[in-house]
């Protein structure tokens, strides 16, 4: 299979303001709603990686859109924006109850296949997907104690 990388992923907030990955670390986040694009385009497979700081509180969650980011390609006009609110029924919480999710470190738990992180252990998770068709994905985080997050994503596809 070929390699389909992207490595760390910035977060971006519901407001559209962009925080950039701190190299080693990732990304310091408040209370708030945040958005990670992890989907690697045309691959069927993906593997996102999640990493708490001893600090953090919230909950993760992966959601797919098939919607264009653009309206009709023209490139300027946003259609469904990255950040959309789940309200509007654009982005789809992905949530099987089959969902078998890693963990190192603690301070994590998971439901299927929403992670809830607590305040006061360092951490991480693993979520490995397959079959996925969606055009993009991403990890909303509902952040409720500020801190410090990594998300790395990864694919295969071939």
């Amino acid at each position: 299979m070929a390699q389909v990388r992207r490595g760390d992923v910035q977060a971006i907030s519901s407001s559209g303001a962009v925080v950039k990955v701190e190299p080693g670390k990732g990304t310091t986040l408040t209370n708030g709603t945040w958005y990670f694009l992890v989907n690697a385009g045309d691959s069927p497979t993906e593997s996102i990686q999640i990493r708490w700081d001893g600090v953090i509180a919230g909950v993760f969650t992966f959601e797919t859109c098939n919607y264009d980011t653009v309206l009709n390609g023209n490139g300027s006009t946003i259609d469904v924006a990255n950040n959309d609110d789940s309200a509007n029924c654009n982005w789809v919480k992905q949530d099987p109850s089959t969902a078998s999710i890693p963990f190192v470190g603690s301070g994590g738990s998971a439901v299927n296949m929403t992670v809830t992180v607590v305040a006061g252990a360092v951490g991480a998770c693993v979520l490995e997907l397959g079959n996925l068709g969606s055009r993009r994905g991403r990890e909303k985080a509902v952040i409720t104690t500020p801190g410090t997050v990594r998300i790395a994503t990864h694919g295969k596809s071939g």
